[in-house]
Formats: structure tokens, sequence, C-alpha cells
């Protein structure tokens, strides 16, 4: 998620302030890896909803971990 956000234009301090507004938390979430699963298809849905080329970043971020593996 951090590859997707990054790409979107948002500094890394950004991203844990999304989550965290995403998740009704009053303070910055201190990890996106320790998301669970559920926590994460919100923080996801809340991304999409603000920048709608999110998904497009991401299958094109999927695809260029793709061909470097």
């Amino acid at each position: 998620m951090h590859r997707i956000m990054g790409s979107l234009g948002l500094p890394s301090a950004q991203h844990y302030a999304l989550a965290a507004a995403a998740l009704g938390e009053w303070e910055r979430v201190p990890s996106l890896a320790d998301l669970y699963e559920r926590e994460a298809r919100v923080v996801w849905a809340h991304l999409c909803r603000l920048y709608p080329g999110a998904r497009s970043v991401a299958a094109a971020v999927s695809a260029r971990s793709a061909r470097a593996a």
C-alpha cells in the first residue's frame, strides 16, 4: 500500500494519517503492515474514494513487481 500511496503523490507521513482517518482513529496508525486484513480493506476503500486512480496505480505497481520477479 505504501508504494501505491507514494505513486499517488502522498508523502510517507500521510500514509499513516490517511489510514488512521479511514479507521476513525485519533492518532496515526503506527504500521500499515500490522493492520488486520479487515482494517487494510477499509483503508484501501478510503484511499480509492479519495484517489479514484488508486486502482490503476495498484495494477501498474503489481505489473512492475511481477516483471521484476
